[in-house]
């Protein structure tokens, strides 16, 4: 493993794990691969061999390596909205007179967020290059702004030219292009928000390896790239065009993805013990992933906005239900809720703005889910019988739901059902072993379920 400042892996961490003797931490950068002697260069000088080699570094905001490239000294002006709500203080806003935040993205309202909570409301400047579209997360989130009537801050638009550093002096020069011309003033800090990328670096390594890029770092439905001792996942990496038009690993669920990727190398490597090809056909193994994902950020006036949705719901984030779905959506003191049905009556997206925030997991357990697992929660709203969503998922008759064994319980049971409808069982039959099933689940952990009552005879 290979990792920078985005690494969460601590070497404390590793040892906590028990995996000491087996993992070693390097803080440095890839700068360099030599697919044929399977060695790569780090940006310490060192070399690193390998028999396997993941590429799972993610995407970065680049905002800071894109002027540190032409002059150094500027790097130290320039951060992210992670690192700042990591490190930034009431003391550091009270030092500062003019902070800009950089980017129309969810992080930069995170970090107009961050930055109205230690009290630099008054210093800091919302701008953001010229875009042909508004990102789809970002329009979600304006529309919800909209229907709960609540404030939300526009970017002035300006594309940021130049940052150049004084000597003698901390604060660099920025010079912003907008419609009224040119604006040319020092800075103290420089919050970068734009669209996430692949790293530079990485991408010259692989590109000039011959390893096929994309947009992104392609596979196929193993994980493996053009050289088959070479993998990639996670936002970097995307399906080959013969799987899929636009298949990007980022709209996954990235647990999902991971494990998803640790499985495919196993086989690889049992197959190979085993006598067997030691690489498996391109295809040979399904990928499977369905799993949901939850993204959001804190907005300002102490708001929350939350997205969970399936894999196609976060290649198109909106708030339109797709063709044939519907949407259902309440507005009260506590927020805006909707639940966006597909035509399948299965939750499409589940998309939250609100004062507190709602469980993640919550949200996430919710999608993919059939409208009647929520009790028939279509035909109540219809009957004007559910006017607060927020309270509707949150009650103690959902909980079942959101438990951690729920889903492959329910994954379980509806194999068996089909299994058992295949073999001619009668539907009613299926339906009592269902009930029956549900029955001993919440029997076995009613400690856990305590507004759930078993019955005195069953």
């Amino acid at each position: 493993r290979v990792g920078g400042t985005a690494c969460q892996y601590t070497a404390g961490v590793i040892a906590k794990l028990g995996l000491d003797a087996r993992v070693t931490l390097l803080d440095a950068e890839m700068v360099g691969l030599d697919r044929e002697g399977r060695v790569i260069e780090l940006s310490d000088g060192s070399q690193l061999a390998y028999d396997v080699l993941l590429v799972t570094c993610g995407m970065q905001e680049q905002t800071c390596n894109t002027f540190a490239e032409t002059d150094l000294e500027v790097a130290g002006a320039i951060i992210s909205a992670l690192e700042l709500a990591a490190d930034f203080s009431v003391g550091d806003a009270a030092a500062m007179e003019r902070i800009v935040v950089y980017g129309n993205t969810l992080e930069s309202y995170h970090a107009l967020s961050v930055l109205e909570s230690r009290g630099a409301a008054q210093k800091m400047q919302f701008i953001a290059p010229p875009s042909d579209e508004v990102h789809p997360m970002v329009r979600v989130l304006r529309e919800c702004a909209v229907l709960a009537q609540l404030p939300l801050p526009q970017p002035t638009t300006a594309l940021l030219k130049t940052l150049n550093s004084v000597p003698g002096d901390t604060r660099p020069i920025a010079v912003f292009e907008g419609a009224d011309g040119l604006d040319k003033g020092s800075l103290d800090l420089l919050v970068g928000c734009q669209p996430p990328e692949v790293s530079r670096i990485v991408f010259l390594c692989l590109n000039n390896a011959g390893v096929v890029y994309d947009g992104r770092v392609v596979v196929d439905a193993t994980f493996r790239t053009s050289d088959p001792h070479i993998y990639a996942a996670g936002t970097a990496a995307r399906l080959s065009r013969r799987y899929g038009r636009d298949v990007h690993f980022q709209h996954y669920n990235s647990r999902e993805v991971g494990s998803a990727l640790g499985d495919s190398v196993a086989q690889s490597f049992h197959l190979a013990t085993a006598g067997g090809a030691a690489y498996p056909a391109p295809g040979s193994l399904s990928l499977g992933l369905g799993a949901s994902k939850v993204v959001g950020c804190s907005a300002p006036g102490g708001m929350t906005f939350e997205f969970a949705g399936s894999p196609l719901a976060m290649a198109s984030p909106s708030l339109d239900p797709p063709p044939g779905g519907r949407a259902l959506h309440t507005l009260t003191e506590r927020g805006f809720l909707q639940v966006t049905l597909a035509a399948n009556q299965c939750v499409h997206n589940v998309v939250y703005l609100g004062k507190l925030p709602l469980p993640v997991h919550k949200l996430s357990c919710l999608v993919g889910l059939h409208v009647a697992y929520l009790d028939n929660l279509a035909t109540k709203f219809d009957e004007g019988r559910v006017t607060d969503l927020i309270s509707y998922v949150s009650s103690d008759a959902m909980e079942l739901l959101y438990h951690d064994h729920f889903a492959k319980f329910r994954n379980g049971v509806l194999g068996s059902s089909i299994e058992a409808v295949v073999g001619g069982a009668a539907p009613s039959s299926v339906l009592a072993g269902a009930q029956e099933a549900a029955l001993e689940f919440v029997r076995a952990h009613i400690a856990e379920l305590p507004a759930f009552t078993l019955p005195t005879t069953a």
